[in-house]
């Protein structure tokens, strides 16, 4: 049974479950952690759209504290008390700020042909018979007209 909670992951496209760890310090009163998070992805090539799965590894240190003139510093998490520990907002920050924004199935990923769609990974030799227009076909002469 999953557990409600107010942090939404949906869209993510994350495989359960999110591996951690955290070291936490208790310095000058505030909590210092080390968080390492672990988890896998699945989600399409942003070129080819052939689903990819991903493991994604990722650490931060964060403050924890409840002094608000350091809530201007990065990695600085502002509570009103440190009497319970927000692990859920630290873990939850961790991996939406550790999903990457570009996913590819491999390095050398051709994606799809723009006129028809054809996957160009498994037909390297394709080629349309029609260019197509381009959208931006329109802005060809856009300089040479005079005012």
């Amino acid at each position: 049974m999953k557990e409600d909670s107010p942090l939404d992951l949906e869209g993510l496209d994350l495989l359960d479950p999110v591996d951690y760890d955290m070291d936490i310090y208790k310095v000058d009163g505030d909590l210092e952690v080390d968080i390492h998070v672990t988890y896998d992805i699945k989600t399409p090539c942003d070129r080819c759209l052939k689903m990819v799965e991903e493991t994604i590894d990722s650490e931060s240190h964060v403050v924890v504290t409840t002094d608000e003139e350091e809530d201007d510093e990065a990695n600085v998490l502002l509570v009103e008390t440190l009497d319970e520990f927000p692990l859920a907002e630290i873990v939850f920050s961790q991996v939406i700020t550790s999903v990457p924004i570009k996913v590819l199935c491999d390095d050398d990923c051709k994606g799809l042909c723009p006129v028809c769609g054809e996957d160009l990974n498994e037909h390297p030799d394709h080629h349309c018979e029609s260019e197509g227009i381009s959208p931006f076909e329109s802005l060809k002469n856009l300089f040479d007209e005079k005012a």
